[in-house]
């Protein structure tokens, strides 16, 4: 992919996919089944509870109640996760694409994952990266850090200058720390310009381990910087290297000084290494085929069905095909493979997940049900945010998720699988406000123990313990009181707990009367803490949202700002202050009293008894008015309160879906919560019947 003019032939990959027919219906298995009425593709046995919903009054299944889900691009963790199991690589390059629009809570939601033309320029980039990075054979050791940040982050002697650092003319030099896993010759290579008034012209030295392997007299200027290289051999382990400006000058009453501008630190190592996603590419070798053409064929449709996750039409593996034939005339076989791959990370059935019935399905009833391939997608985005396996991509392809019990069976695979922390990291982390937590700026002056382990340590308790109920097979309630939590040492002190002895999270098992379940956990509370204090306005939002459903009205126009507590004054004598205002009582009397209950904790979640030097009170209320003290309390009380398990179903239906709410859903929701006490309760439990129940697997309308 080196060869001349790229963008050129990508730019006739992307004309010639345009040009791709036979619009994908369906697997349309050549099975008995692929045109039966009852038993044709998708269509599952409805004998579970979780297979049917009311409609109204009715208590019947009405079919046409399903509300189809709209075309969807895939959000920047799905998109990472998706390239990962695609191409075996490390990269995240969605970490460098616009935050995605965050809809009734979730950024999941395709009404809200629109795409703007500088988003396609993004889209791009990542598929020339990724190509690259997948196909072409890399350096063991490379590592290139930039000089201008890493100064800035470690505080070093010098200056930002536009592209880079300029150098301290006192000679501190640059640092940088560098650790090999193995012995490698490396090519150290820097991106350096410089100048000078009179004399002397500025001089750059290389040292490693504090003795110098490079010197170079620096001709070029800041405003054309070239690359200084040197050959090294490193041996394995850690390394000082640095880089030095041996003669700067700074004499301005003579008028001589000079400059040296440092780009970037470049480390690469002579021994290579085929990257791992290659050979899910290169399914075959062409030079070993008999037929090579017919290998370039099997390479290029298979890794197109494996990133449109589904099988292809004849139309299209030809057009694919052809494609790759008109590439190779101009850019040669193996850099038209590249091209090839490029086009289809940027095609629309890449970037979208489409949702269609299967062909040949029965839709006499106004509802059909979806493409085998289409519904484990849907499944593989709900509890993986990424592309299905193999494993999930057979049973689409034998017909396996047609019935409910196949459906279950993926389910509880899935669950257990360590790509179900994309579950945590797409579901969990918003309903639980792990990623608020991780944008929240505590203020240091405020709480000075605060600091990124904490915050890490935070995030982690939160996630891992939702993860744990995934598959613990515990009632959904234990979340507010359960007997485990996951600490390190790090979040058990500021806790006030004895420590595990570990500086990871680990599960360790809690007596009653100690600090344990969701309400105590320092994530939420810190996320919903104002910089400087704790936010009972916040914090009684998010419980009464998050994990009652409770609907808060919008605060009225012109409402006057809620002032900080005076010196000596508590946030709960503030808050009485501010609901004598009748115009602030209509919101305020909802969302206050749940959050003072928890004034029991700081503004990065750490226990107290005072505030202000006042003794607190934790006396706190949750609709409709009734009363609890302090978390303890209000954990007991949700534990066993209906509405939070089905605050959660609602939650977790609405990501599962990845749409806005629709009034058809409300007969599916309580079905769902209606079965859920007889299936164990657990989430587990809730996850199925969510995927099995018609909401999920049916659609409205066939594909055209």
């Amino acid at each position: 992919m080196t060869r001349s003019s790229p963008d050129l032939a990508l730019a006739l990959a992307g004309a010639a996919l345009c040009l791709l027919t036979g619009c994908y219906q369906g697997s349309a298995l050549e099975s008995a089944g692929a045109s039966a009425s009852s038993t044709g593709p998708g269509a599952a046995d409805d004998s579970s509870a979780g297979d049917s919903g009311d409609s109204g009054d009715s208590g019947q299944v009405v079919p046409e109640d399903v509300v189809p889900e709209p075309l969807h691009r895939l959000n920047r963790l799905e998109y990472n996760n998706t390239v990962r199991d695609l191409l075996a690589t490390n990269l995240t390059p969605a970490d460098s694409f616009p935050p995605d629009n965050v809809t009734l809570g979730f950024d999941n939601v395709a009404e809200g994952l629109t795409l703007t033309p500088a988003q396609m320029d993004l889209y791009a980039t990542a598929a020339r990266e990724l190509a690259t990075a997948t196909l072409e054979t890399a350096p063991r050791y490379a590592e290139r850090i930039g000089a201008r940040g890493h100064a800035t982050a470690t505080g070093q002697a010098g200056t930002a200058f536009d592209w880079g650092w300029s150098m301290s003319r006192h000679g501190e030099g640059l640092a940088f720390p560098v650790e090999l896993a193995q012995d490698e010759s490396v090519t150290v290579s820097i991106l350096a310009g410089g100048d000078a008034v009179g004399e002397p012209t500025p001089e750059m030295g290389l040292q490693v381990d504090n003795v110098e392997v490079g010197h170079w007299i620096v001709t070029s200027l800041p405003t054309a910087p070239v690359v200084y290289s040197v050959q090294v051999p490193l041996t394995q382990g850690p390394h000082a290297v640095v880089i030095t400006f041996p003669n700067g000058a700074d004499q301005p009453a003579d008028n001589i000084f000079n400059s040296l501008v440092v780009g970037y630190l470049d480390l690469r190592s002579e021994a290579t290494v085929v990257p791992p996603g290659r050979a899910l590419v290169y399914v075959c070798e062409p030079a070993a085929a008999p037929i090579p053409e017919d290998c370039y064929r099997t390479i290029v449709t298979g890794f197109t069905a494996r990133a449109w996750r589904r099988p292809l039409t004849q139309a299209e593996a030809d057009a694919i095909f052809n494609l790759w034939q008109q590439l190779r005339a101009a850019e040669g076989d193996d850099v038209a493979v590249g091209l090839v791959v490029r086009a289809i990370l940027m095609s629309s059935k890449f970037l979208y997940r489409p949702s269609f019935a299967a062909a040949g399905a029965d839709d006499s009833q106004g509802a059909a049900p979806l493409d085998d391939h289409v519904l484990a997608s849907r499944l593989s985005y709900f509890l993986w945010s990424s592309m299905p396996d193999d494993a999930l991509l057979a049973a689409a392809a034998s017909g396996a998720l047609r019935s409910i019990e196949g459906l279950r069976d993926e389910v509880q695979r899935m669950l257990a699988d360590p790509k179900a922390t994309g579950l945590r990291r797409g579901f969990a982390s918003q309903w639980l406000a792990t990623r608020a937590l991780a944008l929240h700026a505590p203020d240091p002056t405020t709480f000075p123990t605060f600091d990124e382990s904490l915050r890490a340590a935070m995030i982690a308790e939160t996630e891992l313990f939702f993860g744990d109920f995934m598959i613990n097979g515990r009632p959904i309630g234990e979340m507010m009181n359960p007997d485990f939590a996951y600490l390190n040492d790090r979040l058990a002190q500021h806790y006030g707990m004895p420590l595990p002895g570990s500086p990871t999270p680990t599960r360790i098992d809690l007596p009653a009367n100690t600090r344990r379940g969701l309400l105590m956990q320092g994530a939420w509370l810190t996320a919903n803490s104002a910089s400087n204090r704790s936010s009972p306005v916040n914090r009684g939002r998010w419980i009464l949202e998050q994990l009652l459903c409770t609907q808060i009205p919008p605060p009225p126009p012109n409402i006057p700002p809620l002032m900080p507590p005076a010196e000596g004054q508590t946030q709960r004598e503030m808050l009485a202050q501010h609901r004598a205002n009748p115009v602030c009582a209509g919101c305020h009397d909802l969302l206050d009293p749940a959050g003072l209950g928890m004034e029991g904790y700081d503004g990065v979640g750490a226990e107290r008894d005072l505030e202000n030097g006042q003794p607190l009170d934790v006396s706190g209320a949750i609709p409709p008015n009734t009363p609890f003290e302090g978390s303890g309390e209000l954990a007991l009380l949700l534990e066993d309160d209906p509405r939070f398990v089905e605050c959660l179903t609602d939650k977790l239906f609405g990501y599962a879906l990845g749409r806005e709410r629709a009034i058809e859903d409300i007969a599916y929701r309580k079905r769902i919560n209606a079965a859920l006490p007889a299936a164990g309760g657990t989430l587990d439990q809730l996850i199925e019947l969510i995927v099995t129940s018609p909401a999920f697997r049916l659609r409205t309308e066939k594909a055209e």
